[in-house]
Order: structure tokens, then C-alpha cells, then sequence
């Protein structure tokens, strides 16, 4: 890392690994920077995870989900920063222009306190699309259903699963 080689193949949108003076390095990948720059432009400017990933995603046909928006927009490497080591590769952004979109963050921050507590949050997935099965409550009864239908309109997948349902099978099934 020190002399500035890339160690690993897992890198964030808009980087991969060339090699520059006959050693491997990180450098940008010119056929994602366009959406590396609008994805921090429209953070900027709108202040929405969630905002700017539905952007994102509409706007070059991408899937990512909210927690990889975060994860892209808290990552040091955009500075060209790795590991403590500077000018590890080309940056995307400059020091304050990243420092001031993490306290963007900071202050988005909210304390989310739900009502409804769903036993098996994140334990189902789509049978159409593979996207994670999301609680809801219709008429004081919990259902899970398609986040990717319910929320973006991006599966078809319009089957809810009764909570009650699920406990019942999982009950006599327990056993076995």
C-alpha cells in the first residue's frame, strides 16, 4: 500500500486496477466517472441518500441499494486516500468537498422509532426478483412483501406474507 500498488480487486464504483509504468494501481475507470461525479453532485445538491440513489439507479439503469449509496459516499478512497496513505490513487474529490459531504450525512441522521416490530425482518427474499421481503401492516395485520415492487416498482411481485402465517409454519415445523 505504500508504494502505492493495489492490493485487491474490491473497489468502489468508478475504480479499477491498471497498470501504470508497468505496476498495478488503482486508477478511474473512465467509463463509470460520469456516474461517480453525478452521484456526489446530486448528494451535494439534494442532501438524499435515498434521493440521490433512485436518481442513480434511474438514470443509468443501476440496482444498487440505499446501504451502497451510503457506503459509497462515506468511502475515503474518493479522496485518493487509502489506508492513511495519500495520493494512493487519481481522487474524485477534494478533502473538504468529501468532509463536508460526511457532515451532509452527520446531520441527516435521524432516530427512527417504529410502532410495529416484524419477527422476520430480513429473513425473506423475493421468489421473482431475489430483492429482500419488507413488514407492513394492512388492517392491524403484519405482511411481508417485495421491497423492490412496493417501493421502486422494479418487480411485479404483488404476493404479501401473512407474519401470523409464518409462525404457524415455523411452530409445527419446529420439530422436524
Amino acid at each position: 500500500v505504500r508504494n502505492k500498488q493495489a492490493i485487491t480487486g474490491a473497489l468502489p464504483l468508478g475504480y479499477i486496477i491498471g497498470t501504470v509504468d508497468g505496476v498495478k494501481r488503482v486508477i478511474k475507470d473512465k467509463s463509470k466517472e460520469e456516474i461517480v461525479l453525478d452521484l456526489f453532485s446530486y448528494f451535494e445538491i439534494h442532501q438524499s441518500i435515498r434521493g440521490t440513489m433512485i436518481f442513480i439507479n434511474d438514470k443509468y439503469d443501476m440496482h444498487l441499494s440505499y446501504m451502497s449509496f451510503k457506503k459509497l459516499l462515506s468511502n475515503k478512497l474518493y479522496t485518493g486516500e487509502f489506508r492513511d496513505v495519500q495520493d494512493y490513487c487519481p481522487p474524485y474529490l477534494s478533502k473538504e468537498r468529501f468532509n463536508k459531504i460526511q457532515m451532509i450525512i452527520e446531520q441527516g441522521k435521524q432516530i427512527k422509532r417504529y410502532k410495529n416490530v416484524y419477527l422476520f425482518s430480513g429473513m425473506f427474499r423475493c421468489h421473482k426478483c431475489g430483492g429482500t421481503m419488507a413488514g407492513s401492516v394492512v388492517k392491524k395485520y403484519h405482511y411481508y412483501r417485495c421491497n423492490r415492487a412496493n417501493l421502486h416498482g422494479r418487480c411485479d411481485n404483488v404476493t404479501c406474507i401473512r407474519e401470523s402465517d409464518v409462525e404457524d409454519y415455523l411452530l409445527r415445523c419446529i420439530e422436524d
